[in-house]
């Protein structure tokens, strides 16, 4: 014990020994006997992970990581870092026998030592799991143990039900904030955006849409980790109409900060980015003034799954992790696909003027205003007030009910619904801005045809309830009507006799509006604006194929 408590020293003072620096270690920290030829690697990984699992490591899947205070995230713990880091809570040593005698030598950790601890199952176990590191107090409803079913904001560091550790903050939310007085404050705080669905009794869906989203990124914890979750779309007609401000407004509170994201040229990179996000715990995902036709099978799963898979960046092995993450996507005229359409929630921004500096701003709000640690108290103490009057109130359910995603409606729902916004899951009005291009124009198309449905040969009477049409007919409706042009390719044929111009469609635009037709809408039942019931489908196989369209009860 001398020996190893004063170092070289007891050697210097002993005959016949060579003088020796003085070792200075930590007198109050244990010892851990380093690996030999007589003990394992898994009995020192065992002592390490039972003196760290409650000194600031913790674990992500099997990523072993620490907490980032001042990014509000967390770090991947590397083999050089965690030599040097255990040295503050432990003594490695080597186990030397003198005189029959034990004594431990201080001796750092080598690479292999390291490495091999940081991918032990027996020091893995025993660390702490992190779903989330959050820089405010979010509120967290509890599923199991002595407080099931309550409603609490979260203190400061970590949480064991929730698995959320709390980083000190100076945004402090305010526990005593009313109802009424947040309602107020919120509906001035966009009082200024010009939200294309707003009505004249001062409700608006859009605006119903963007407390959702401040909601469900300030109580992320309301839902189970495995819950599907709603994200987000803000869709402008023209540039400077305040979409991507309202992304940030969502944002920023929670996070402090709205990092953008890069969607990439090609699937490969927007699946690096995910798969980053979902490694990191991000609590979101920013996607920024897109344009053009959206879809993407990476970004579709991303927003479905509760987990996410992926390859370590630099490296060879695998991950999975549990992932809170909301999406926010905007852009100006955006064209999403139908899967991505249905896992989001739209706000439209409408800007009538056509010099965007000729609106008139008496408040401007930026993301610097945003960032202020007073801002983002007074946003989220409006929020805590929402999510506390509702619970009050018995916590009750929203109004529509998005399939999939059941369990969000009747939480996030219920909580705007309750606080007199309106409810965010209202269906968008079915129009040219409905948000996807295919469902706008497939219901386009349907009108017309429906309208071409009179009697036989243009005879006066009743319209028909059923009729054929061929593949060539609906190439020709759609042409007349602007109605997939974004998908139509082709060369243009002209009659040399009539003068008569059509578009001839190459075989890849075939095949795709051939199952759109057929496949993607085919046998669904559409209700028009009149509100008459149609299903179209298709019967018959190559030249005798027919598109039918039928009204039905």
């Amino acid at each position: 014990m001398a020996r190893a408590m004063a170092g070289g020293l007891v050697d210097a003072q002993s005959a016949g020994a060579a003088p020796a620096v003085p070792i200075e270690i930590n007198k109050t920290a244990p010892f851990v006997r380093l690996p030999s030829e007589k003990y394992l690697l898994g009995r020192t990984a065992r002592e390490v992970g039972a003196i760290l699992k409650t000194n600031g490591i913790y674990r992500r899947d099997d990523v072993v990581v620490t907490i980032d205070s001042r990014r509000g995230g967390w770090k991947p713990m590397t083999t050089e870092k965690f030599r040097t880091y255990v040295e503050d809570f432990m003594v490695p040593a080597r186990l030397k026998m003198v005189d029959e005698v034990p004594i431990f030598i201080p001796l750092s950790m080598t690479k292999d030592v390291a490495s091999g601890i940081l991918q032990s199952p027996a020091f893995l176990e025993q660390q702490r799991e992190l779903a989330r590191v959050s820089t405010v107090s979010m509120p967290v409803w509890r599923r199991e143990g002595p407080d099931a079913g309550k409603i609490e904001l979260l203190g400061e560091g970590y949480d064991v039900g929730s698995k959320i550790f709390t980083v000190p903050s100076a945004v402090v939310v305010r526990r005593d904030m009313p109802a009424a007085e947040a309602v107020v404050f919120l509906r001035a705080l966009y009082k200024e955006f010009p939200f294309a669905d707003h009505r004249e009794d001062g409700t608006s869906r859009s605006l119903a849409v963007c407390i959702s989203a401040m909601l469900s990124m300030f109580g992320a914890g309301l839902l189970g980790p495995l819950t599907a979750r709603l994200h987000y779309m803000m869709t402008a007609n023209t540039v400077g109409s305040g979409k991507s401000l309202l992304a940030k407004m969502a944002i920023v509170p929670v996070a402090g900060s709205a990092r953008v994201r890069v969607k990439g040229e090609n699937s490969e990179e927007l699946r690096k980015e995910l798969s980053t996000a979902a490694l990191d715990g991000d609590s979101y995902f920013f996607l920024d003034d897109l344009d053009g036709v959206l879809k993407s099978q990476e970004l579709n799963a991303f927003m479905t799954s509760a987990t996410m898979s992926g390859r370590m960046l630099g490296g060879l092995s695998g991950f999975t992790a549990e992932k809170q993450c909301t999406v926010f996507i905007t852009g100006n005229n955006l064209k999403p696909s139908m899967d991505i359409v249905r896992r989001t929630l739209r706000v439209s921004l409408y800007t009538e003027q056509f010099d965007v500096q000729e609106r008139v701003v008496t408040k401007p709000i930026d993301e610097e205003w945003l960032c202020r640690p007073e801002v983002r108290s007074d946003v989220l103490s409006a929020l805590w007030a929402l999510i506390r009057d509702w619970d009050k109130a018995g916590r009750p359910k929203g109004g529509r009910v998005l399939r999939g995603f059941e369990k969000w409606c009747e939480v996030f729902g219920g909580i705007v619904q309750h606080a007199g916004f309106g409810d965010p899951c209202e269906a968008p009005p079915v129009d040219d801005n409905s948000g996807s291009n295919e469902i706008a124009d497939m219901l386009a198309l349907v009108e017309v045809l429906r309208a071409d449905m009179v009697g036989p040969e243009g005879a006066a009477g009743p319209a028909l309830r059923k009729k054929e049409f061929t593949f060539q007919d609906l190439v020709a409706a759609c042409q007349a009507n602007d109605c997939f042009s974004w998908c139509m390719e082709g060369t243009w044929k002209k009659d040399k006799e009539s003068s008569e111009e059509w578009l001839e469609l190459n075989q890849k635009s075939k095949s795709g509006m051939g199952r759109m037709f057929s496949e993607k809408f085919g046998g669904q039942v559409m209700k028009l604006k009149s509100g008459e019931r149609v299903r179209s489908g298709q019967r018959g196989r190559k030249r005798h194929r027919r598109y039918v369209v039928e009204v039905v009860e």
